[in-house]
């Protein structure tokens, strides 16, 4: 069963600046750890999840930040596509053609 996606246009740009604001949040995660001279083996594989940890989260910054500029890319073709179909009729809109382009044939 598919799903619908619903946009609402008065909405959409508050919700691009929500989302592109918890990524900043996230994006600034970083998490630490001190040992000082600890040599247990269980430590430094802590140190390791910590440090990949930090990588991971880095990258997700990344996608995340390409999602915001999908999110602006879908904005900005909703607002030409509206700005095109505001100069037709509504002819032009159902049929994809001109009044005048079935005349004379």
């Amino acid at each position: 069963m598919a799903e619908t996606l619903v946009l609402e246009p008065d909405q959409f740009q508050e919700q691009v600046d929500d989302y592109t604001g918890k990524v900043g949040t996230a994006s600034a995660l970083e998490y630490t750890a001190s040992v000082d001279n600890a040599g247990l083996a269980s430590i430094e594989k802590y140190l390791e999840c910590v440090t990949e940890m930090n990588a991971t989260l880095q990258l997700y910054a990344q996608l995340a930040e390409l999602d915001g500029q999908s999110m602006q890319k879908i904005k900005a073709a909703w607002m030409n596509a509206d700005n095109e179909n505001a100069t037709k009729t509504v002819a032009e809109i159902i049929f994809g053609t001109g009044s005048d382009d079935t005349e004379g044939d």
